[in-house]
């Protein structure tokens, strides 16, 4: 088992000569035995077709597993975010500046095409354990749904939904406003991007006990610093070791101020994200890639 997420449990896998056009070869995929509650949204998902979203390559009703479905994705060889930025290895090899540019500009391209969709996706758990990474560190977005968006009201992308749960891990990447009201719009993903962006940026889980009380949600904690440039080196990722550009640093740091406002209407749209991401690593004179 790979983990366990929103859908249900991944599995890695292995589809074999037979059912492959690989030379010849079998390849390894990432195979989903779905949570009965979300098959619904299998149909929609699979005509979605984006570079910075992870690929189903096929489904399957198991007659003799209680008529389980799985589905059968591309293996995403270098894991999630969550693992590269805070598994066991992260504090010997953290990952380097350019790096984490590279995921960031995927992941906010896949949110951007989702959202701009003429019935937009909302991800409603976009998190950093959602964001996946091949063998390239090129990122792809797992675990969104139409599921949500089976209403009138879809069309100016605004739903009426059900906040799904209260652990403090999950609503430490969810908008205030979704807790508020369990009302949810695209922006409550430009609110969970920010805390993604903060968390990349200062090294630091959004969510974590092992702090000091008033310091376990990271962006209560962190937020009021974010526009200060001298305190920019007490909040950036200190297995840096210094090794970034200030000014990238401090815009990085504005960007994840501005996503995280209260009001859904201050934050930038998804493809604004896109745009400053994108000037940011120019001017780092990093490749922008696919």
């Amino acid at each position: 088992m790979l983990g366990e997420g929103r859908f249900g449990r991944v599995y890695k896998g292995w589809l074999d000569a037979k059912v492959t056009s690989k030379n010849g070869s079998g390849i390894v995929v990432a195979i989903k035995r779905m949570d009965y509650r979300y098959e619904h949204t299998v149909g929609p998902l699979c005509g979605l077709s984006h570079s910075n979203l992870v690929k189903i390559l096929g489904c399957h009703r198991d007659p003799y597993y209680d008529q389980k479905l799985f589905l059968v994705y591309e293996f995403m060889q270098n894991g999630s975010l969550e693992q590269q930025l805070f598994g066991r290895g992260s504090a010997l090899q953290p990952l380097p500046w350019d790096i984490r540019l590279k995921i960031l500009i995927g992941a906010a391209r896949g949110l951007a095409f989702l959202h701009a969709l003429e019935t937009p996706v909302i991800c409603t758990e976009f998190k950093a354990s959602n964001i996946l990474l091949d063998e390239s560190f090129n990122s792809k977005i797992s675990d969104f749904s139409y599921g949500d968006l089976d209403y009138p009201e879809k069309s100016c992308g605004y739903v009426p939904t059900i906040y799904p749960g209260t652990h403090p891990v999950y609503e430490s990447y969810i908008a205030p406003e979704y807790v508020r009201t369990g009302h949810l719009h695209v922006k409550a993903d430009v609110y969970s991007f920010g805390v993604v962006l903060l968390e990349m940026h200062t090294g630091l889980r959004a969510w974590d006990t092992n702090r000091p009380h008033q310091q376990r949600n990271l962006v209560g904690w962190v937020k009021p610093d974010l526009a200060n440039r001298r305190k920019l080196a007490f909040v950036i990722d200190s297995r840096l070791e210094g090794r970034y550009p200030e000014e990238a640093a401090l815009r990085i740091a504005h960007l994840a101020l501005h996503c995280l406002e209260d009001q859904p209407k201050a934050r930038p749209s998804m493809e604004e994200v896109v745009e400053t991401l994108e000037s940011i690593t120019a001017s780092n004179g990093i490749p922008l890639g696919a």
